[in-house]
């Protein structure tokens, strides 16, 4: 699912909760080209994971704005946004309508920064993850509720983190935004000396570090990554499983075998056979 765009406002709601999201949005690998400016109708927070590029750049009001990644940003109605060169980014983001600032000052979350780059952390990784796993069951009764109080969650956590003192980033802050950028690169080679040293890290002192946060090693990491994403392909299209395997980058048929088996167990085979077709 490289990039989802869907509008859930009417979706039906159980509860009272005044904070409904409107729109939700979110890409993976996707390339978005220079354009025009496009002024923004309601009210939307972006989170730009990462990127191709050391900054993200846009052009807002007029005025240039670099950010390093992970970055957000609040879209504010009226504003004018667009890119001055085009740039492949990960993201997820969600709308409302444009009064919902009104509901939020009172609760102290008054945007007084519009954009600014972020510390991730456990917390947020987890948010992110409740997010995804919601927009993938959203036709399922009551997930519209779920989705609205997962980023109101989003927002909260993060206006929280924008009001502290900007703190020096700890190594496992640094850990967390490397396993975050595994879970958008999983699908490309990864060279895992080249990522300890773009991060400035001999290759020992990353995988004593990895391992204080994570019970897997970085590799291992990385083939869960593909594992679970051979897993959706399989749920959701009719793609040949050699394909699958090539599309998730895993290192060989024989392993992705085993190691499948080892994880679902099950064969590849059975189980598309046990979970059928989705729709897209």
């Amino acid at each position: 699912m490289p990039e989802w765009f869907l509008n859930v406002k009417d979706f039906p709601r159980r509860n009272r909760f005044p904070f409904r999201v409107e729109q939700i949005y979110y890409c993976r690998n996707m390339l978005f080209p220079a354009g025009e400016p496009r002024r923004w109708p309601g009210f939307e927070m972006c989170l730009r994971l990462s990127s191709d590029t050391d900054f993200t750049e846009d052009v807002v009001d007029g005025k240039i704005l670099k950010l390093p990644c992970p970055n957000v940003v609040w879209r504010l109605p009226g504003s004018a946004w667009s890119r001055p060169r085009s740039s492949i980014r990960n993201s997820i983001s969600f709308s409302y309508v444009p009064e919902i600032s009104e509901k939020l000052e009172p609760l102290g979350m008054k945007v007084e920064e519009f954009a600014w780059s972020f510390v991730m952390t456990s917390e947020l990784e987890a948010l992110i993850a409740k997010f995804r796993k919601t927009i993938d069951n959203l036709y399922t009764p009551g997930m519209a509720d779920v989705l609205d109080w997962a980023c109101f969650s989003l927002m909260g956590t993060l206006h929280l983190q924008e009001n502290r003192p900007r703190a020096v980033q700890t190594m496992e802050n640094r850990i967390r935004n490397i396993s975050l950028w595994f879970q958008t690169h999983f699908a490309e080679k990864i060279d895992l000396d080249e990522v300890a040293a773009a991060s400035g890290m001999s290759r020992d002192h990353f995988y004593k570090s990895w391992k204080k946060s994570f019970d897997t090693t970085p590799a291992q990491y990385i083939n869960h990554l593909r594992l679970e994403a051979a897993a959706r392909r399989l749920r959701e299209t009719d793609i040949a499983i050699g394909s699958i395997i090539q599309e998730v980058h895993f290192a060989g048929e024989y392993m992705f075998y085993k190691c499948f088996r080892r994880k679902y167990g099950m064969t590849p085979a059975e189980y598309r056979k046990t979970c059928p077709c989705e729709p897209n």
